[in-house]
């Protein structure tokens, strides 16, 4: 039963564009390939049973901790831009619209913070800090 849940849902994952298909969203990983380059096919078989636990290890850690952490920096930004950073209105509009902007304030962060986590949504471009 779960891999019937289990096998087309990380497929639909895998072919939409993960996130972490993009290296620039893998930094522990990314970190890792460049800091280890063997040269030679010996030097490759000898490193494998270390590399391979240590790989899997910057793999889980970009994926569930060091990606989602910084798309909630982006998720914030696009919040605020699309909820928050309205200047053409009045004092008083501004005054009126605090609720309601407080209240969608969650929903918009959680749907920005789900996007960028799970999908490679900005070109590298946008990624770089400001």
């Amino acid at each position: 039963m779960r891999a019937r849940v289990c096998i087309p849902l990380v497929l639909t994952l895998v072919l939409g564009g993960c996130a972490f298909t993009n290296p620039r969203n893998t930094p522990a990983l990314s970190a890792l390939d460049r800091a280890v380059r063997p040269e030679t096919t010996l030097g490759k078989a000898a490193l494998a049973p270390v590399f391979v636990p240590v790989g899997v290890a910057c793999g889980a850690l970009d994926i569930c901790v060091l990606h989602p952490v910084r798309a909630a920096g982006y998720a914030a930004a696009d919040t605020w831009r699309a909820v928050w950073a309205d200047s053409r209105l009045s004092h008083t509009e501004q005054a009126l619209l605090l609720v309601p902007k407080a209240a969608v304030s969650p929903v918009v962060f959680a749907f920005c913070w789900f996007g960028e986590s799970f999908f490679n949504l900005r070109p590298d471009s946008a990624k770089e800090p400001r």
